[in-house]
């Protein structure tokens, strides 16, 4: 029998054990916040990245329309839609060929751009629609695109007159054909009229590399007597472009394995779903509630995407069925996307409790310390990533896109907070991922191996690949990286439960996002991404009103 005396030395030990990791974690977290930091610094300093100023979206589309205007192109009538576009294979040769820094300084020489809001201009059912990309920061126009019928009428011009109208054009854009080779020509015979194909290389401006040259070319099409497109843009060597598509390929194959994998694991959650109901214990409230909560939030953030699914609009049906068809997709992929929250979550806490007798039973118990403990693991989490990417830069010869510049739709939302970049990786990801992986997962695992270290390996090992398809290089680092941590994470969550694996999850996720809205400068994006940020802290007090109330 354990005397009173006894069980007062066991409760001190676990307390002093469980203050000396608190301490490791502080520590950890102070390295990672600095590590961090000077990552962020040293991407700004490179030029990697998109920092601020830029011009607004209804900038752009206010120049888009200047643009037309003055090349007497006729938009009356015609609706818009406007989205980002971003050149990744251009930014990667950048950042891979030349020294830190020096990629922005050649695109600021040459006035090339490789992200800018493409604004469309189209009507309901009609070939005749116009492209204009304007780039981010300058306001300069990058590509023009005129969309015509092919047996459109016009006349028939040769390449002495049709080089005439281009000059013209370039001039009009201040452009000097005198700085430029002709780097090829061609023409194509269309039914009514003959369309013209010029690209000019930039004098001076190679970037020489093992894959071959990169230079600044313009593209003018004439169609009959008028410009149909303009596109201004670096030209990036064919082998490396094979190169980057070949290792992202790997990548997605190892990504869809761990779908595949991920659609059997939620299988088999839907089997233990219903072996909870029919044993009668099933915990299913708390996970419903919460799969409807991210329905609404994910719907909302798709709606807020509005302009996303319009830029796509294909005019070969009426805009009213595209967009019902459209809106029809978004709930469809809105209810797939949540389900597996309610699925996962009954399933995972009821096949937890035969695991670990009853040890998860109260996942989400005392939140605001999970909160707080969250914020904790993430900062710590940034220490083991800086840590083991310096180690492949410098052994391993890895080199990726900056964490900062992977996307920038949320420029074009109606409001940048409910994008849906930053509710799929910062609201989605979190609970679908640790509830899917950790609490089923490794749950499920453990009960057929009988064994938690090789549960949590495996669990790790199908989350790590799901990641693959992130511009990171060689493709399989990102999986060894997210293996460790995946491991790392597994120990964390039997140690800690689903809800402080959850929030550590979300911190990590919201502030790249944050601080990818932060870099741009506007207040907009700066509120944005605080609140992202901060999100977790306001909950607190309002959690503990419930409390004290009840």
């Amino acid at each position: 029998m354990i005397t009173q005396n006894e069980q007062d030395k066991s409760v001190g030990s676990v307390q002093r054990n469980e203050k000396r990791f608190t301490i490791i974690l502080i520590i950890l977290a102070i390295i990672g916040v600095i590590l961090f930091s000077y990552r962020i610094i040293n991407d700004i300093q490179s030029g990697i990245g998109l920092t601020g100023p830029i011009i607004s979206k209804e900038e752009a589309i206010n120049k888009s329309k200047q643009f037309l205007t003055s090349n007497n192109f006729n938009i009356e009538g015609y609706d818009s839609s406007l989205n980002l576009y971003s050149h990744d294979n251009a930014d990667a040769f950048l950042q891979r060929n030349l020294a830190d820094g020096q990629g922005q300084d050649y695109l600021k020489e040459n006035n090339l751009s490789t992200k800018s809001y493409t604004a469309r201009f189209f009507k309901d059912s009609e070939i005749n629609e116009f492209s204009v990309y304007i780039d981010v920061k300058s306001g300069n126009l990058v590509t023009f695109v005129n969309t015509i019928p092919e047996n459109e009428n016009r006349p028939e011009l040769d390449k002495e007159n049709a080089k005439v109208i281009v000059n013209n054009f370039l001039n009009s854009l201040n452009y000097n054909l005198d700085n430029f080779e002709e780097r090829d020509y061609s023409t194509n015979k269309v039914q009514n009229r003959v369309d013209h194909t010029f690209r000019f290389k930039l004098k001076d401006s190679k970037i020489d590399s093992k894959y071959g040259e990169a230079y600044p070319v313009i593209r003018v099409d004439v169609q009959g007597d008028r410009i149909g497109l303009f596109n201004y843009y670096l030209f990036v060597p064919e082998e490396f472009e094979r190169e980057i598509n070949q290792s992202l390929s790997a990548g997605s194959l190892l990504t869809i394995l761990s779908i595949l994998a991920t659609v059997f694991i939620i299988i088999l959650a839907f089997i233990f779903l219903v072996k909870a109901f029919i044993n009668k214990k099933a915990n299913w409230k708390p996970y419903l509630y919460l799969s409807l909560l991210i329905f609404v939030i994910i719907l909302i953030s798709q709606l807020n995407d509005y302009n996303v699914l319009k830029s796509v609009y294909t005019t070969d049906m009426p805009f009213a069925v595209y967009i019902a068809i459209g809106l029809i997709g978004v709930i469809l992929s809105t209810i797939i996307l949540s389900s597996p929250i309610l699925i996962a979550g009954v399933a995972g806490e009821y096949v937890s409790n035969l695991v670990w007798k009853d040890k998860f039973t109260s996942s989400f118990k005392n939140i605001p310390k999970s909160i707080l403990r969250g914020y904790l693991i993430a900062f710590a989490s940034f220490s083991y990533i800086s840590l083991i990417y310096l180690i492949g830069v410098k052994y391993l010869g890895l080199w990726s896109m900056s964490m900062f510049s992977t996307n920038y739709s949320f420029l074009v939302s109606f409001t940048p907070i409910l994008s849906g970049i930053a509710i799929l990786a910062v609201i989605w990801a979190p609970f679908i991922e640790e509830i899917v992986f950790r609490l089923f997962g490794i749950s499920i695992f453990k009960k057929y191996f009988k064994s938690t270290i090789v549960a949590v390996i495996i669990a790790a090992l199908i989350w790590a690949i799901g990641h693959s398809d992130y511009p990171v290089f060689p493709f399989y680092f990102r999986a060894i990286e997210l293996l460790i941590g995946g491991f790392v994470w597994g120990y964390l969550f039997i140690r800690y439960g689903l809800s402080t694996l959850i929030a550590s999850h979300y911190v990590y996720n919201a502030s790249i996002v944050a601080i990818t809205m932060i870099l741009i400068g506007k207040p907009v994006f700066i509120i944005s991404g605080v609140v992202l940020f901060l999100f977790p802290l306001f909950l607190i007090p309002i959690i503990n009103l419930i409390k004290k109330k009840e």
